[in-house]
């Protein structure tokens, strides 16, 4: 099989691997071989002369006059304009079409699998050499080992609101399982640390020293969540100090900052870490007012440049969890509809749209911890709630992925079908068998894709069901503009 060297289909931008491109059905490999890239110029560029085959909403899948076939895909946007037909001829460094340049381009070469190495090149400048399929499922493990996460939580919250305790405690019971759930960190460094720390928590005799001093690092870090023996996705977590958030603290011009806003724009889900402190003694305006001075003044101005930033490409805020740390000090004063009170008032923000979605999860490391000069027992309780709730909404957004994907793919069978019936009923002499065996292979790919689709969207499924039931116990959750318990499908 002959070795090919492609120009990109975009003239400018960062390269990446398929893998990275938060594309599901493109990640998998089940497109093919190929290569994504992400801050263009917006421009669609035809990387060689040949013909448009079909264009898509957000789509089109062009030829060579060599035979290779190029499938291009613009996020889960549409095209601004389109600047060519279908069946229409087309030259070298053509523009084909504009789109937003905020969006990932995807492209594959669709019948991957007559070529040898594939090796995509803009200007000689950026080099890019997709796997095969096999090379890709065969390098999951390192993938994983490398630390490469599908999903994206950030959290925020004050100062020694207990965001690195919630994290401690999380992971040393996960590990052990929770319901049959369970998280590793495959970086050993990371899971070193953390069980170190989380040790210093257990012993009882350091009294208030136990606890994790107040730090201004952000701290990253990659876990898998599984479900028995079963991996579901894996997920980075990622835990800003609180003066991250605190206005008469920041400063602009640290690149840390810039990439608080930056996480938080590419989050699947949002966390805000609310102290339970605030909550224990008073009445619900008082505990408003702790919860708005301390936290929501810090927080909801990120929320609002999000929200504003997320309109103008039109997109919806993403899910968002409420952890209500220590918890334990404030259960028996503080009732669930009180929560729902403080939460509503402190983060109004959040409830202003029937499609936001925001779920109070009260968190404890253990009723008793702060008893007899804080030597209580740990005893950690809905430790393993918010990682299941994004998770939920991760397999979600991937479900989506997958289907629209299902639907081009089925789209573009249709056309196929409709061009081959068109050519096999002319005259011999003029119809193109070639074309007609090209077309007919198009469609058993096609079938095939769909079918590893299906199945990677059925066990997604089965995932979220799972998940939505264990989910049951969150007794409050914000959608569809009102409060409900758990959530439902």
């Amino acid at each position: 099989m002959r070795n090919v060297i492609l120009n990109a289909p975009v003239e400018s931008g960062q390269f990446m691997s398929l893998k990275d491109c938060g594309e599901t059905s493109f990640a998998s490999g089940a497109m093919g071989r190929g290569a994504a890239a992400r801050n263009t110029n917006g421009r669609i560029i035809a990387p060689f002369s040949g013909r448009v085959l079909k264009i898509f909403r957000n789509a089109m899948e062009i030829i060579s006059n060599d035979g290779i076939k190029l499938f291009i895909q613009v996020g889960d946007s549409s095209f601004y304009e389109e600047a060519c037909k279908e069946n229409q001829s087309i030259t070298a460094n053509q523009i084909l079409a504009y789109f937003n340049i905020n969006k990932v381009v995807m492209f594959t070469v669709k019948n991957s699998l007559e070529f040898g190495d594939i090796t995509f090149q803009r200007n000689g400048q950026y080099t890019v050499k997709p796997q095969s399929v096999e090379s890709n499922r065969k390098n999951n493990s390192s993938r994983e080992e490398n630390g490469m996460a599908e999903r994206k939580f950030t959290i925020l919250g004050e100062m020694r609101s207990g965001k690195t305790c919630y994290l401690l405690g999380m992971y040393s019971e996960m590990t052990a399982g929770v319901g049959g759930y369970s998280i590793i960190a495959p970086n050993p460094d990371e899971d070193s640390d953390l069980t170190r720390r989380y040790q210093r928590l257990t012993n009882k005799k350091q009294g208030i020293d136990r606890f994790p001093l107040a730090t201004n690092v952000a701290s990253t870090y990659n876990f898998n969540l599984q479900y028995g023996l079963e991996k579901i996705m894996s997920f980075e977590w990622i835990d800003y100090p609180g003066n991250f958030v605190d206005a008469a603290q920041r400063d602009i011009a640290n690149p840390d900052y810039v990439k608080v806003e930056q996480s938080i724009n590419e989050s699947s889900t949002l966390f805000i870490c609310m102290d339970g402190e605030n909550l224990v003694d008073g009445n619900v305006k008082q505990k408003i007012k702790r919860v708005r001075n301390s936290c929501a003044k810090r927080i909801n101005p990120y929320i609002l440049k999000l929200a504003d930033k997320l309109n103008g490409q039109g997109k919806k805020l993403p899910p968002v969890g409420i952890i209500v740390t220590k918890w334990d000090l404030c259960l028996h004063s503080t009732t669930e509809d009180d929560l729902r009170e403080i939460v509503e008032e402190s983060f109004n923000s959040l409830f202003t749209s029937k499609d936001s979605i925001v779920a109070i999860i009260p968190v404890s490391l253990g009723e008793t911890i702060m008893d007899d000069s804080v030597s209580g027992e740990l005893d950690p309780i809905n430790i393993e709630l918010p990682i299941l709730y994004g998770i939920r909404f991760a397999l979600r957004d991937q479900i989506k992925q997958i289907d629209q994907q299902i639907d081009n793919i089925n789209a573009d069978t249709y056309r196929s079908k409709n061009w081959r019936d068109k050519e096999a009923d002319r005259w011999f002499f003029w119809r193109d068998d070639d074309l007609i065996r090209s077309l007919e292979a198009d469609m058993r790919n096609n079938r095939a894709r769909n079918v590893e689709l299906e199945k990677i969207k059925d066990a997604m499924k089965r995932n979220r069901g799972r998940l939505e039931r264990d989910l049951e116990d969150l007794q409050s959750v914000f959608y569809n503009g009102e409060w409900h318990k758990g959530i439902s499908k």
